[in-house]
């Protein structure tokens, strides 16, 4: 069903039983009705429990589609790949983790300030470190953080450094 593969429109269990009879939902869903905090907090609290960083990377997405004024244009799992993919989506800011495959985010950050397409775009780092010195970063989140500090933090960076588009 094409309304379950749409990451913008699906709510998943956040559904009401109203909303699934008249949208044919009944039996694809989880049977209990959670609303979408009760949703993003469960899917929080899995994403601390993550051990493997692609499975926190997912919890993260999952996050990220949960605030309402945010769209998440592009993924990458490893520093090369984020800066090819920066460099052809343009995105207004970046958010990444400090530890990357292949290329760490401080390499990153020092790719970045070299490339023209890349130096305007404000970077928020994520990291479970306390601090992270010596980086061009416009902003920085500790794991674990909550939704709403996600939210308040892109926000506060997009205000600081208006998106050249």
């Amino acid at each position: 069903m094409a309304l379950l593969s749409d990451a913008v429109l699906n709510k998943d269990a956040a559904f009401t039983d109203d909303e699934r009879r008249d949208l044919g939902l009944l039996g694809l869903l989880p049977p209990r009705v959670v609303d979408i905090d009760q949703q993003v907090s469960l899917e929080l609290e899995h994403v601390r429990r993550k051990a493997d960083d692609l499975e926190k990377f997912i919890g993260l997405r999952a996050l990220l589609q949960s605030v309402d004024d945010m769209a998440l244009v592009g993924e990458a799992l490893t520093g090369a790949e984020a800066v090819q993919l920066a460099a052809d989506l343009q995105p207004d800011v970046i958010l990444m983790d400090i530890n990357m495959p292949g290329m760490n985010g401080w390499e990153f950050c020092a790719a970045r300030t070299r490339e023209p397409d890349l130096c305007g775009i404000p970077v928020i780092v994520i990291s479970a470190m306390e601090r992270v010195n010596g980086l061009d970063a416009q902003a920085f989140l500790q794991k674990p953080f909550e939704r709403e500090t996600l939210a308040r933090t892109v926000r506060s960076v997009l205000h600081a450094f208006p998106s050249k588009n």
